[in-house]
């Protein structure tokens, strides 16, 4: 019986040795219960050794999903993984061997790494006199792993041999081969060795490969050089096939190539019919030159591999919910809103003398008025391309009759706050009138601050806008509600908290001051207003429009003085003013849709008009090229206007470097600048995008670059001078 026993026992031992290594490999962590990021195991291809054996080891990190871990070479950002090992006496480690990484892009950088598991690979050499017994080799391990965030982890180990114990980490030749084809090839015969040289501000590699062009032409490929700085890695590279020889093209990194002691790299190949995935190191010789031949091979055309071009595809639902929400708080600064927060600010000082309750309903209400607004706007946007047409945000403002009605609109209520006449809470919960008035003028002070925020571009928002158009109406929809809930966000929260309410000034004498004074923000809004509706429809178009605005002030003071009357007179009076009211508004109105058929395009003071022509046509030449998409309603794009491009500066780098500068004016609408909006993912001004020159050898020109939208003089001056 005991014998039996014991076959049992030694049974159920093999075949745990036999099946622990792949439950070892095969096992997750339960990242649920953890709050470790990445978990290191070190597998040994064997447990007992003697001296002078090697030993192979594969040092594997078990990723948490959507974080990553970086390569030898970290790229923009990062840092590899570290060990320091205790060794005896007599034993050596050989380097480590990385497997090939990934490009992990992180707006506006690219960094070089690993996600869900990685496989590196040493050797462990052992002395040919190692003492009797156990030997233990402790390690600790240093390794960051980022998401939106980094965070540095350490992780110990003990590698154990001559124990007696059956050892987990043990596993067999599969795992190691599969381990050691993760590791980019270096042996000769798979080729791939050749030149590298610098032109023109790219680097050029150029291999030769025992492939032919056919087979070459099923490759995609990436080089991921061993030392930072040799390339940009944020750079969208090409590849031109010539025969059996793959011609690969990226911009220069930092650093000059006099600086840089190693040029070898990885180079990842993926084959585009699968998903296999593999890489060759190589080590190309530097030269003067490589000659290139014409491009009609090339895997990426410049233009349409613009980083930018899929950004708004690359952004998930949960990122463009933030985007919109910060994008929203931020247009609250923008100065096309200030008119109307002005007059919120004595809403505020009003509200911390109300109920809780109250304070709660005006800021409820005044939420959505501005959130219903721009689900309004979203809803009509997605109608209108639903319907075919090319449309982006701000686009009611290019016609010509609703910037007329605004303007009105913005006139009367600057009578209004002057005391020309009163039309109690009703409007902008100014007035002393009841509860209900006053919640019902919140909610239309919501409506006016969202019309009024149109012509602004706030950071963050471009990228959700972009997400929101290419995605179902119904996502489309909460995107845009979302940018309505971060506009009306700071005021809803005062209105929810007593403690800010508090630090608002007290209601006094001052209050009826400072509401006059209000009166003059819209007025300038107003001449703002006409302003632009003299770009679309002339100079001489706006003539009615101010004849209009005299109708329109006579309309009410006539409309004041029958309050004063009664019977036959006080209705005469009310006619007159009606009839003068509708006469100023719908003359005007038909008066300005007149000159807006016949408006002529004004040219611009400063460089030339854009067209899809002028843009082929500067393309084919030898120069630089920058383009302005801009817009006479939008208030950032005449900011960065004048702060940053028509300058003194930015006109003597473009007189220099012969740049050919075109202008975009889509104050009006304009189908071709709506079509340039949508390739590189935006639906709405500002935009900004350089072309490099082109190579002086191929002739490519570099992808072009899109430039921030809250520009500074130093922003142009480094990207005219790349």
């Amino acid at each position: 019986m005991d014998l039996c026993r014991l076959k049992f026992f030694l049974n159920l031992a093999l075949l745990l040795c036999l099946i622990s290594p792949a439950f070892a490999q095969e096992s997750a962590p339960d990242w649920d219960s953890t709050e470790q990021n990445v978990f290191i195991r070190i597998f040994q291809d064997k447990g007992v050794i003697q001296g002078g054996e090697d030993v192979s080891l594969v040092i594997k990190q078990i990723i948490r999903p959507h974080w990553h871990t970086y390569w030898r070479n970290a790229g923009d950002s990062g840092e590899p993984m570290r060990s320091n090992w205790s060794l005896p006496d007599g034993f050596s480690l050989s380097e480590i061997k990385w497997p090939t990484p990934l490009k992990l892009p992180f707006d506006p950088l690219v960094n070089y790494g690993y996600e869900k598991e990685a496989l590196l690979t040493q050797t462990l050499t052992i002395p040919s006199d190692i003492p009797d017994g156990a030997i233990h080799i402790p390690v600790r391990f240093d390794i960051l792993v980022c998401k939106e965030i980094c965070i540095p982890e350490s992780v110990e180990k003990v590698l154990s041999f001559n124990d007696g114990k059956l050892n987990e980490d043990e596993a067999g030749p599969e795992f190691f081969a599969d381990a050691q084809n993760a590791i980019p090839h270096t042996d000769d015969k798979h080729g791939w060795k050749g030149q590298l040289s610098e032109n023109n501000g790219n680097l050029i590699l150029s291999l030769e490969t025992p492939k032919t062009a056919e087979q070459l032409q099923d490759y995609e490929f990436e080089f991921f050089p061993y030392e930072y700085g040799l390339v940009d890695n944020a750079a969208v590279p090409s590849t031109i096939i010539d025969g059996n020889r793959v011609i690969f093209q990226q911009a220069r990194g930092d650093f000059q190539l006099d600086r840089i002691k190693d040029f070898s790299g990885v180079l990842a190949i993926q084959e585009k019919s699968t998903t296999s995935r593999f890489g060759y190191e190589i080590t190309p010789k530097r030269v003067d030159s490589i000659a290139v031949p014409a491009s009609e091979h090339t895997d990426h055309n410049a233009e349409d591999a613009s980083l930018n071009v899929t950004e708004a595809e690359s952004v998930s639902l949960i990122s463009a919910l933030l985007f919109a929400i910060i994008g929203g708080v931020i247009l609250n600064l923008m100065p096309c809103v200030f008119p109307v927060l002005s007059m919120k600010v004595l809403s505020l000082s009003k509200i911390s003398q109300k109920s809780r309750s109250e304070a709660q309903s005006h800021g409820l209400a005044y939420t959505a008025g501005i959130i219903l607004s721009f689900i309004a706007i979203a809803a009509l946007l997605i109608i209108l391309k639903t319907g075919g047409s090319e449309v982006g945000w701000g686009f009611h403002l290019q016609n010509p009759v609703v910037i007329l009605l605004l303007s009105y609109l913005f006139f009367a209520v600057g009578l209004n706050l002057a005391g020309f006449f009163e039309i109690g809470g009703r409007l902008m919960s100014i007035g002393q009138g009841q509860k209900t008035e006053g919640v019902k003028g919140s909610f239309m002070t919501g409506i006016l601050a969202t019309i009024v925020a149109t012509p602004c571009t706030a950071p963050f928002m471009a990228v959700a806008l972009g997400y929101a158009l290419i995605q179902p109406a119904y996502i489309s929809l909460l995107i845009f509600a979302a940018l309505g809930l971060g506009l009306a966000l700071p005021y809803l929260i005062i209105s929810f908290v007593p403690a800010l309410q508090k630090l608002m000034p007290r209601p006094g004498v001052w209050m009826v001051t400072f509401k006059e004074f209000l009166a003059f923000p819209m007025f300038a809004t107003t001449i703002w207003l006409l302003w632009i509706l003299s770009n679309q429809i002339g100079m001489n178009g706006v003539a009615m429009p101010l004849i209009g605005l005299l109708g329109i002030a006579f309309a009410i003071w006539i409309f004041n003085h029958a309050g004063q009357t009664n019977g036959l007179k006080k209705t005469i009076l009310i006619i007159l003013s009606l009839v003068m009211l509708g006469g100023s508004l719908f003359g005007t109105i038909f008066e300005v849709q007149t000159y807006e058929m016949s408006k002529d395009k004004p040219m611009p003071e400063f460089g030339a008009p854009y067209s899809e022509n002028a843009l082929e046509d500067a393309l084919k030449t030898d120069n630089p090229v920058f383009v302005e998409m801009t817009a006479a309603w939008c208030v950032t794009c005449k900011v960065n206007h004048y702060r940053a491009i028509d300058i003194e500066q930015t006109r003597e780098i473009m007189a220099l470097k012969d740049i050919v500068y075109l202008i975009g004016d889509w104050t009006n609408y304009d189908a071709e600048i709506t079509k340039y909006l949508n390739k590189f993912g935006r639906n709405g001004v500002p935009i900004y995008i350089y072309y490099g020159r082109p190579d002086a050898k191929t002739g490519e020109r570099p992808a072009p670059e899109m430039l921030p939208q809250i520009l500074s003089p130093d922003i142009i001056a480094q990207a005219l001078n790349k």
